[in-house]
Formats: structure tokens, C-alpha cells, sequence
């Protein structure tokens, strides 16, 4: 499983476009880690470029999840969504705030 390293746009919030490699579609998945000690809550867009431009994938049944504080996991759905090479991932992530106590 590729895991792909990059830092924080800011202290709570970050953003990376990760465009998928033959290795992570064999793999399944893709691990982006913001590098923080903190968990996040993410939403991931897939766009795939045509002759048009960038188009719109549906994310189906994508799995999205948060293997360790300051990663998100993109992986294969059950059935109606496969990691391809050449898609692009836009990953938008934040601080998860549910984690504090008020």
C-alpha cells in the first residue's frame, strides 16, 4: 500500500490532489498522511481527465477511513469503485473536532 506524505495547509486544515499510480491500484488503496498527531475527518472527490478535461467520478461505494491520528485511507469499494491509474484524488480534511471535550 503506497502511502503518500505531505504537511498541513494550516494548523486544522489541509488539502492534497494525489494523482493514482499503477502501484496504487494494484494495491487497492492510498494512504495520505498529513504528517499530524491529531485525527481527521475527510471528503474525497475523483475526477479523471478526458478529452474535455477533468470529469467528475462517482465515488460509489469508495472506502474512506483513518488507519492512525493524521491519515486518510482511499481504498477500493466493494463493488462499484476501483482506484485507477491516472484518477486524480482531491482529499479535504480537518481537525476532528468530535475527539474534544467541551
Amino acid at each position: 500500500m503506497a502511502t503518500v506524505l505531505t504537511r498541513p495547509t494550516n494548523g486544522v486544515s489541509f488539502g492534497y490532489k494525489h494523482t493514482v499510480t499503477a502501484q496504487d491500484a494494484t494495491d487497492n488503496s492510498v494512504i495520505i498522511d498529513f504528517q499530524v498527531d491529531f485525527g481527521l475527518v475527510a471528503m474525497v472527490m475523483v475526477t479523471r481527465a478526458d478529452a474535455q478535461g477533468a470529469e467528475y467520478i462517482d465515488p460509489g461505494d469508495m472506502k474512506v477511513d483513518y488507519p492512525a491520528n493524521g491519515q486518510v485511507r482511499v481504498r477500493d469499494g466493494d463493488s462499484s469503485f476501483t482506484l485507477t491509474a491516472g484518477d486524480v484524488l482531491h482529499v479535504i480534511a480537518n481537525k476532528d473536532s468530535s475527539a474534544f471535550t467541551f
